[in-house]
């Protein structure tokens, strides 16, 4: 591996200067480096848009919400009532407002 120093390979730089020119070391023929060659820009193509990423399909079985505001009523906690029901936490809060809301 050869070192390159301002266009000059180390091996090509007289580093001691002491000698006298009987003794001045023989230059040593050197390959230059290569570059590597610069690899092109990928082109662009005109194509067809990524289709747009859907939402998972939502569940659509219709919710009871009778039986949440039921269940509510007799003391069942949010949690309780969304693991039975097999609904999320949020959702069951959304309906449980909702029925506090309607009964105002």
């Amino acid at each position: 591996m050869s070192l390159l120093i301002k266009g000059l390979h180390i091996e090509e730089l007289i580093i001691n200067t002491d000698y006298t020119e009987e003794e001045q070391p023989e230059p040593i023929e050197t390959e230059p480096l290569q570059e590597e060659p610069e690899k092109p820009e990928p082109k662009k193509t005109a194509s067809k848009p990524a289709p747009k990423k859907t939402a998972p399909k939502k569940n659509t079985k219709p919710i009871d919400k009778g039986k949440i505001g039921a269940l509510h009523r007799a003391g069942w906690s949010a949690s309780k009532i969304a693991d039975e029901m097999k609904l999320g936490l949020s959702t069951v809060y959304k309906i449980i407002k909702e029925i506090q809301e309607e009964s105002k």
